[in-house]
């Protein structure tokens, strides 16, 4: 087993490819994620019947917190399609793996509550029992081709900017936490009306805050680049649906100043060092 293990490892050159698999993936997923935008952000009243479980009810944000994983989720696995080196990309996989998985606990834990006789749920079904152990393999494989060295004319990320990375990121997986282990609590505190399922799925959304966590090992900016125009998508598609939804929000309750305020400074923050690093990157590149 140990000699298997060995050729495995020689015979995987460090050229920075992207996988045939990693690329299968994205062309699984990519039809799936635009017909989740389509319903969650286009007809979120009509979940009930579009989507593998009625999540909206008359509080829509909960279907546009699942909208703003899914959009981003496409840019991302979109640019993963054409992507010709695997450093550019490969942070992001472990953190969509993270999310899909807590959805995956989501559905197990509610199993009564979603559409059975619908086959847009027995597509999610199968996503998410597939994806949580697929996602991750598929990173460890891909991994291996990556050479660990900054591209031509590449920039170093700040440790200052890498920092803000992991404390974002460590603060939305204790979210993400919350919300699946004690979402009763969390009924009582959070911006706008949830359920037991609605917060467990919302948490899906905040454990893809394991992208700063392996952004903040990450110095190359053009390893970083690509999440973080991924972010600035799902960032936009927040400030949309919070603006849709805002007569859904509890102005009284402070969890919803922190949101917004969490989201606009996630803006300002992530469009301010996008702007920087280009301008950091020599010409050559």
């Amino acid at each position: 087993m140990l000699a298997a293990w060995e050729t495995l490892a020689v015979v995987t050159p460090r050229d920075d490819r992207v996988l045939p698999a990693t690329r299968l993936l994205a062309i699984v997923v990519i039809p799936a994620l635009v017909a989740a935008v389509t319903v969650l952000l286009g007809f979120p009243s009509e979940t009930q019947h579009l989507f593998a479980w009625p999540i909206a009810g008359k509080a829509h944000m909960s279907a546009f917190a699942l909208a703003i994983a899914y959009t981003a989720g496409l840019y991302y696995f979109v640019r993963l399609l054409s992507a010709r080196r695997w450093h550019r990309i490969g942070a992001g996989l472990l953190a969509i793996g993270a999310f899909v998985s807590v959805e995956a606990a989501a559905t197990i834990i509610h199993w009564n509550k979603f559409t059975h006789d619908n086959p847009v749920f027995w597509i999610w079904s199968f996503l998410y029992f597939t994806t949580p152990l697929l996602v991750p393999f598929l990173w460890w494989r891909n991994r291996k081709t990556d050479p660990g060295t900054p591209e031509e004319g590449d920039a170093v990320v700040p440790r200052a900017a890498r920092l803000a990375f992991l404390a974002a990121g460590v603060s939305q997986l204790a979210i993400a936490i919350y919300l699946l282990f004690w979402p009763k609590s969390a009924i009582g505190i959070w911006p706008w009306t949830i359920t037991q399922l609605t917060a467990r799925s919302t948490a899906g959304w905040f454990a893809l805050g394991f992208i700063g966590v392996m952004l903040a090992r990450e110095t190359r900016w053009s390893g970083t680049r690509l999440l973080v125009q991924t972010m600035l998508v799902g960032t936009a598609v927040a400030i949309f649906s919070v603006i849709r939804a805002w007569g859904e929000f509890d102005t009284g309750r402070v969890a919803t100043w922190l949101f917004v305020a969490a989201i606009a400074a996630g803006a300002i923050q992530l469009s301010f060092l996008y702007v920087m690093m280009e301008r950091r990157l020599q010409p050559s590149t």
